[in-house]
Formats: C-alpha cells, structure tokens, sequence
C-alpha cells in the first residue's frame, strides 16, 4: 500500500479514496465471475459463446450511445448520488441473474447494466479519482484505484471459486456466488451513500443555472482534440483487455488444461497481475517518465511484440509453457496500460468544473470495443477451430495495440507542446 501512502491523503480524503475504489471493483464482481468460471457461468445463464459475447457486447452499445449524453450527468450530479444509486440498481439486477433467468430477461439486464456499470457510473468513479487526487499525482491515484480494484477483485472471485467448489462445482455453485455478490453490492451502494459528500463543481445558485452550465461544459470538452486522443488510445488498450477474457478458455481448448487449474491460473493471472502491475505503472509514470502518456507509448510498443509473438508460438501442448508466459506478459502490460489510461485527462490540468464530461467522452471512446469486441470474439470461437479462433482474435489485438501506439505518441507531442505554452504564457 506503499503507493496509496505516495498520494499523501489526509484520512477523511483516503475513506472517500477507499470508498470510491472499492465500490468500482464490487460493481462488476457480477461480471467478473466469468474471468475464473468461464464456461459455468456461461451455463449458468443459458447462453453459448456468442450469445455471452452479445450479452457482453450489449453493456457497450448501450454504453457507447449513452457515454457522452451522461457526460452532463457527471457534471450536473454529485458523486454521491451516481455511484450509490447505481451500485443499488446493479444489485437488484444481480438477484435477479441468480435466479434462473430466460434469454430475454438476461438482454433486459445487461441493456441496464450499459447504464448503471458505465454510463452513468464508471465515468464518475473516473470523475472521482480525477478530483480526489492532484494534478501532478494522476497516474499514482489511478494506479492506486487499480491496486485497490485489483485485490477486490481477487477476494470476490475467490470467494465465487469457494462457494462454486463447496456446493459441488455445479449450475447451482455460480448462482450462489451470483447471490452473494449482489448482496455486497448493495451493501456497498449504503456505505457509499452515507460516507461520501454531496459535492457539485459548477458554480450556479440555481438548478436552470447548473443545467445550462453542464450542458456547456459538455459541449467544450467534444471540441477538444486532446480528449478524443486519451479515448481513442483507452479504445485500444480495451480491446486488447476485453482478449484477456478468452485467455482461459483458449488454454483450455488449445492446450487442454484442466478445468481447475484454469481457473486458479485466472486468478493469478488477473487479479494478482492487476494488484502489482497497476500501480507500479502509476509510479514509474508519475516518477520517472513524469508522463502518463510517455509510458503508455512504451508499453504498447511492447505490448505489440508480446502479441505478435503468442500469433506464432505453435498451437500445441508441447508449447504451453512459453504460451502461458507470453499470455503473462500481455496480461502484465495490460493491466499496467489500464492503470493509467485516464490519467492524461489529468495532466492535461482539466478544470473540476468539466471533468465529468471529460471522463464522459474519453470513456466513450474507450469503452466502446464493448459495442463489437464481445460479440465477435465469441462468434469466432463458436464458428472455427480454436487455434484459428484464437489466432484471429490474437491479430484484432495487435491491430488495436499499433492503433493505440500511434495515437499515444501523437498525444504525446500534444501534451509536450501545451505544456511549453503554459510555461510561457
């Protein structure tokens, strides 16, 4: 927690930090039981591999339609009252997947959970970490939420491990743990409520006053470049990220791997990677490149080599130690990449006042792979051999990663020169 101790909170400050970073990881500990139980999960809601990917997919196009008109939200409402609210609703939503959902009701839930996961709420966990933290100590805070994300998660899906092998490693064990998950949810949409403050950033004695200045704020961040280049590049990163989620199941199928070791590498290999490469990424951005931005184009140019080399590696079992490290390493930057995507929005000294739009637009760029990446990946995997699904998905990635390279550095070079004029000015 040495990280946490860098961004030198006062206690009142490092509760509302605390807060805010372990509700963002309990919102999706939902979603993320996948990562460790994969195919029971599936199984647990009905669906084949495509229709899990579309169900996925249908979180991002709700998302991707609903992120910049949110971006009013953000600014016009607290904090408080956007993550409570829809950490409760995600809860209620999570009951009822436990249950024994139809089809139909799955595409009704996951349509909601565009709005209460990312529209409405994982911009104002961005928006939060954002105002929390200083300008000069961005990439350490959101190196610090993942640090925080990233054990959260490690306990959640531990526990979803526990609970799916003491019932009998059946249907009924994902439910339960589903049920559980809900209920922490829920609890942490209280917590959240009572604990946080009621803060607005605009200015304005009346609700007509602070709607139009909302709107406002709105309308300036789309105008600026530098924002599009922060999503653009989170864009890629994601892509590569939502990859990360099939990881397992290619070990599985590819190199026939058994079930329970599969789940306890993804575990390993998710949140414990999340837990240390995060936040070192946050330091050595904040550090020793004393740029976010600066290290990102690094770890892409990286992250391509890695990519490229796991094309290659034979689809054999014979080959699954090197494919298992070189998963590693993707896995390692990733994270490290997430740790810090947002942060430029930061270094870019974005006023308080539109920093929820900022985050806003940046996030609808950068999560909108959810639209499309879920849904392909799974229809792939439905329609071809698993060594050329996987390949295919493996070259999507590295298409993305060169994207987000390209882009990293030419917001680089825009960083740079609005930090010289601000020197001048």
């Amino acid at each position: 927690m040495n990280i946490i101790r860098k961004l030198n909170f006062d206690k009142k400050t490092l509760l509302h930090f605390m807060v805010v970073a372990v509700g963002s990881q309990l919102m999706y500990a939902i979603n993320s039981i996948r990562s460790v139980l994969y195919e029971p999960f599936k199984e647990a809601l009905g669906v084949n591999n495509a229709q899990l990917g579309f169900l996925l997919s249908l979180i991002g196009i709700v998302s991707t339609i609903m992120y910049v008109p949110g971006g009013w939200f953000q600014d016009r409402f607290s904090n408080r009252k956007l993550l409570s609210i829809n950490l409760f609703i995600t809860g209620i939503c999570g009951f009822y997947l436990a249950i024994a959902p139809s089809y139909n009701g799955a595409l009704m839930v996951f349509a909601l959970f565009g709005l209460t996961q990312e529209a409405f709420y994982w911009a104002a966990v961005l928006k939060s970490i954002r105002t929390i933290a200083p300008d000069d100590k961005q990439g350490t805070a959101f190196g610090a939420l993942e640090l925080v994300r990233g054990g959260t998660e490690f306990a959640t899906n531990g526990l979803a491990i526990l609970i799916f092998s003491v019932v009998g490693q059946s249907v009924l064990g994902v439910k339960v743990a589903l049920g559980v998950d809900s209920a922490l949810i829920i609890i942490m949409a209280i917590i959240t409520w009572v604990i946080l403050p009621e803060e607005i950033y605009i200015k304005a004695e009346t609700a007509k006053e602070k709607n139009k200045l909302a709107l406002k704020g709105l309308i300036k961040v789309l105008s600026m470049p530098e924002v599009w280049f922060v999503g653009i590049t989170a864009g890629g990163i994601y892509t590569i990220y939502i990859g990360l989620t099939y990881f397992l199941p290619f070990l599985q199928n590819v190199y026939h791997i058994p079930v329970g070791m599969v789940a306890i590498f993804g575990l390993v290999n998710t949140s414990v990677t999340r837990m240390i490469s995060s936040p070192l990424a946050g330091l050595i951005g904040d550090n020793k490149f004393k740029s976010s931005t600066h290290f990102m184009r690094l770890a892409l140019g990286v992250t391509i080599i890695f990519l490229g080399m796991i094309i290659i590696v034979p689809k054999k079992e014979a080959f699954m130690i090197p494919a298992l490290i070189i998963l590693m390493g993707i896995t390692i930057l990733c994270y490290m990449l997430r740790g810090v995507y947002y942060a430029p929005i930061g270094e870019l000294n974005m006023p308080k006042a539109v920093s929820g739009s900022a985050m806003s637009v940046a996030a609808f760029l950068g999560y909108s792979p959810m639209f499309w990446a879920y849904a392909t990946y799974g229809s792939m995997i439905d329609k071809y051999d698993p060594s050329i699904a996987y390949n295919r998905i493996y070259m999507i990635q590295l298409c993305f990663a060169v994207t987000g390279f390209i882009i990293s550095h030419l917001l680089c070079k825009r960083i740079e020169k609005k930090q010289a004029e601000n020197k001048t000015a």
